[in-house]
């Protein structure tokens, strides 16, 4: 009878460049990483503290070229982790937490790499890992770049905005940070920032809804004063008021929005509206507009865009540059 087949092992992730060949194996979950020392110790504060030191020191290396060895151990509450011996039970999707070492290997290494238009729950989890290993300024860098070179992913940005605001914070990743932001500041009239805990979050997304009300103010105040010189906007601004309700609210942004496509012919109208217009958003692959309906089916007629990033109180130390 013949002896059942041993399962075989995947091919290893290997990073290297024309240089510096790998020197570090890492065994995580299963799958083999060849990394370089040099990138781990610059960009990880981790690696940089533990990888020669004498309390954390590598196995020796059962492959004569690799000068560190470390494999993966499983923690008492089920995560994971490169530092002791003992043996527990992961906790988790094991493929999902290779992926995510790999994604953080990438932005390490500087090797591109791409995050699926499904990969929330990728990014979280590289993000979590990245905190460990104290990597995160790298890999803050590294997802920038695949912002603005992947739309697949921008997708889902609207649907996951508030999930996404505590990720980019604690990448400190101002360019999505506004961006989810903005989502999160609509619908105007039921905001779904108001479902985070109270922090300091909450208080970025509660102080720009406060700027973009006092925008929509003043925009109401510029319209209200151009009504003696121009009976039409008086008479216009009541009968649409009824057209612009959903239930027993009216739409604000949608209100405005048709507002300046009745009365754009009167210069001191557009100069009222066109600001609360302006769309900040810099992410998205096809620009959407407040007040109308966005791409493939999102509804904006309850969204205002028109906070700058400059006008955003980030929620972090912007002078930090380690953290």
């Amino acid at each position: 009878m013949a002896s059942p087949k041993k399962p075989t092992s995947p091919p290893p992730i290997v990073f290297t460049t024309r240089v510096i060949k790998p020197d570090v194996l890492l065994e995580v979950l299963g799958q083999d990483f060849h990394v370089m020392s040099p990138a781990l110790k610059m960009h990880s504060v981790f690696f940089a503290a533990f990888l020669d030191s004498s309390n954390k020191a590598s196995a020796t290396p059962a492959n004569p070229k690799f000068n560190y060895h470390w494999g993966t151990t499983i923690d008492k509450d089920g995560s994971w982790g490169l530092e002791s011996n003992e043996k527990h039970k992961l906790k988790g999707d094991a493929q999902l937490q290779i992926e995510s070492f790999r994604i953080l290997m990438c932005a390490i290494h500087s090797t591109p790499f791409t995050i699926a238009i499904d990969g929330i729950e990728v990014l979280e989890t590289t993000t979590t890992l990245a905190d460990y290993y104290r990597a995160l300024p790298i890999l803050s860098i590294a997802v920038s770049a695949v912002l603005f070179s992947r739309p697949d992913f921008l997708f889902e940005i609207p649907k996951h905005c508030v999930r996404l605001l505590s990720i980019s914070a604690q990448l400190r990743n101002a360019v999505l940070f506004h961006e989810c932001l903005l989502h999160a500041c609509g619908p105007w009239t039921e905001p779904r920032y108001l479902t985070l805990p109270e922090g300091k979050i909450r208080a970025a997304c509660e102080t720009a809804y406060g700027k973009m009300c006092i925008k929509t103010y003043k925009a109401q105040n510029q319209l209200l004063e151009s009504i003696p010189n121009h009976d039409e906007v008086g008479r216009t601004m009541v009968a649409l008021v009824s057209k612009c309700m959903d239930g027993p609210r009216i739409v604000i942004p949608y209100y405005y929005r048709t507002l300046i496509v009745e009365l754009g012919y009167i210069p001191k109208v557009t100069f009222a509206i066109v600001p609360l217009m302006r769309n900040a958003l810099v992410l998205e692959w096809f620009p959407s507009h407040p007040g109308v309906g966005g791409r493939e089916g999102l509804e904006y007629k309850d969204f205002f865009f028109c906070l700058e990033r400059d006008d955003v109180e980030l929620p972090w130390d912007v002078t930090q540059v380690d953290w």
